[in-house]
C-alpha cells in the first residue's frame, strides 16, 4: 500500500499538489507516517486451511471439538460453506465433538437434507444435548464405514451419520 501511495504522490506536479492544497512536504510527512504504522502493524493471520478449503474438519491427539465454535469461525454472513464431515478416525487417540441440532441446520443443505457425517473409531466421542436427535435404526454405509443415521426430533431435515464404532462412546449433555 504504501508503494502505490508513493508511486501516486511522485506522479503528482507541484502545481497538482497545490490545487488539491496540499504541499510536496506534506505528502512525504504522510508517506513516511504512513510507513512507520505499518511497520508495526501484525500480519492479518491466514484463515484455517481445514475450514476455508476442506469439507472434512479433522481430530487428532486427544481432541475435543465445539461444533458450535467451529461453525461460528467458518461462517461467512450466518452461513457455513462446505463442512461435510467431522473426521476423528485418523489416528488412536480418543476424540470427542459436542454439537446441537441448531449446529447442523446451520450448514447448507443439500437437496434439502442438513447432513452432518462424524467418523470414528470406539474411542472416539459425539456429545449430543439430550432430546435433540432420535435414532433412525438405519445404517448407510460409505467410504468404509458403516453409519447409524439420526435425525432431528424436531426437524428431519437435520440428519447425522454417526460412525459405528462410535456409538459405544454416544453421549447426551
Amino acid at each position: 500500500m504504501i508503494d502505490a501511495v508513493t508511486e501516486v504522490a511522485s506522479e503528482l506536479t507541484a502545481e497538482e499538489l497545490a490545487s488539491l492544497g496540499v504541499s510536496e512536504t506534506g505528502v512525504t510527512a504522510v508517506i513516511n507516517a504512513i510507513s512507520e504504522v505499518s511497520s508495526e502493524l501484525h500480519p492479518a493471520p491466514e484463515v484455517c486451511p481445514t475450514a476455508a478449503e476442506s469439507s472434512t474438519y479433522s481430530l487428532s491427539n486427544g481432541q475435543s471439538l465445539d461444533l458450535t465454535t467451529v461453525l461460528k469461525d467458518m461462517s461467512y454472513n450466518g452461513i457455513v460453506k462446505g463442512l461435510e464431515q467431522v473426521d476423528m478416525d485418523t489416528d488412536t487417540s480418543a476424540n470427542v465433538v459436542s454439537l446441537t441440532l441448531a449446529d447442523v441446520l446451520s450448514m447448507p443443505p443439500t437437496n434439502g437434507v442438513y447432513q452432518l457425517v462424524l467418523s470414528g473409531a470406539a474411542n472416539d466421542k459425539v456429545m449430543l444435548t439430550e432430546g435433540e436427535w432420535t435414532d433412525t435404526g438405519n445404517v448407510v454405509n460409505q467410504n468404509g464405514h458403516t453409519y447409524a443415521v439420526y435425525t432431528g426430533t424436531t426437524d428431519p431435515s437435520a440428519q447425522l451419520l454417526i460412525d459405528q464404532h462410535m456409538l459405544q462412546s454416544h453421549q447426551t449433555s
